[in-house]
């Protein structure tokens, strides 16, 4: 587990002294938020109970759950872009119509929020410790709970276009002007990019495109130094959140830049381009060997095929030709057998005529035998 970014809010007062940090683990980002103080283990502990009282009042945003294990709050890493980026991206560009229409989506956004609404505002024993004493205003839509820090740095746009909310560390029970969150927007993102503003878009433009008129803006201007007193301590003089103290430079250095930047980009554009056609022709070309090879065996295994069965004919013939043989040896084995018996018995028949001649009774007779012979011829 690799730690990959941390900040710590000494700046503080100990009771809000806290650490924040972001986590790799194989892959897996997390941000956790610990104590830096005994004092502000509380300040840690609120933290899930300020997910409990916003999270029915968000309906339009998804909020980041949190996780409490030994006095440290897990969170899910969020990717995606922040409000804050977008809106600086036009600024770089000069885009007007693509900030204002990021300006709309946030206000939009933050008008959303539900909760228990008042029409006017007065500063009460509770609201005094944070925002101070002797603070009205009339007309204003007030609503309670209040996440007052939904600056444009702690709203997530993810790839599927999902709102998300990374920070409610400032949540409050008491009622807020909803004008208020978006003043503190306006208020830090004209600290943190004067010179990008500078020449572009006035203050007064911006204040005016969300309605906070400058009774408002003197108001609100008072709640947040009374805040950042409430935060930082009365004897911390407050400027500039130390986070947005950022070295910057101009615009033109900037367009500059971007602009060898961008010829640098577009050569490699049309070198991958050049690439990519040549690639998809040896793509093409090894496609119609493929194919060429498939046609090659289909037909070589047609060959095989057929040579197969010529084979398989003979080998039929062959076996025909050995049985018509077989048989033609049983026939022979069997006319053998008969020549043999037949030879047996004209053997056994000779020596049963020589025994016949060599006999006494064949002697004897023999004068009788010629005499029949003589007849005969004489008769003849």
């Amino acid at each position: 587990m690799k730690v990959i970014y941390s900040k710590y809010n000494r700046g503080r007062l100990p009771k809000f002294q806290i650490e924040t940090s972001i986590y790799n683990d194989h892959g897996r980002l997390f941000v956790t938020k610990k104590a830096l103080t005994a004092d502000a283990l509380s300040h840690i502990k609120t933290l899930n109970n300020n997910y409990i009282k916003i999270s029915e009042n968000y309906k339009n945003i998804k909020i980041v759950k949190p996780s409490l294990k030994d006095n440290i709050i897990t969170f899910e890493f969020i990717k995606g872009n922040s409000l804050d980026s977008l809106i600086l991206e036009s600024l770089l560009y000069k885009d007007k119509q693509k900030l204002f229409e990021l300006f709309e989506y946030y206000k939009n956004l933050i008008n959303q929020m539900e909760g228990e609404v008042i029409e006017n505002f007065c500063s009460s024993s509770t609201s005094a410790e944070v925002f101070g004493l002797d603070i009205k205003l009339e007309n204003v839509i007030c609503i309670s709970p209040t996440n007052i820090d939904l600056i444009f740095d702690n709203i997530i746009i993810n790839e599927e276009k999902n709102n998300f909310i990374i920070d409610y560390e400032w949540v409050f029970d008491f009622y807020i002007p909803v004008k208020f969150i978006i003043y503190r927007s306006v208020y830090y993102l004209i600290l943190k990019y004067p010179e990008y503003l500078k020449g572009f878009i006035r203050e007064e433009e911006l204040f005016s495109f969300f309605e906070i008129s400058d009774n408002e803006k003197n108001v609100f201007y008072k709640m947040e130094s009374n805040f950042q007193k409430y935060v930082f301590g009365t004897e911390t003089r407050y400027e500039i959140s130390y986070k947005y103290l950022k070295e910057l430079y101009s615009f033109e250095k900037f367009e500059e830049e971007t602009k060898e930047q961008i010829i640098i980009l577009n050569k490699k554009v049309l070198e991958n381009l050049e690439l990519n056609e040549t690639l998809n022709q040896l793509i093409k070309e090894k496609e119609n060997i493929i194919q060429q090879n498939k046609a090659m065996l289909k037909h070589n295994e047609d060959l095989i095929n057929e040579k197969h069965k010529l084979i398989q004919i003979q080998e039929d013939k062959i076996q025909i030709q050995e049985d018509k043989i077989q048989i033609q040896e049983n026939k022979i084995q069997k006319q053998e057998e008969t020549i043999q018996e037949k030879e047996i018995e004209i053997n056994q028949n000779s020596k049963i005529i020589q025994e016949l001649i060599n006999s006494n009774s064949w002697k004897i007779t023999k004068p009788i035998r010629k005499g029949k012979e003589f007849f005969k011829k004489l008769i003849k």
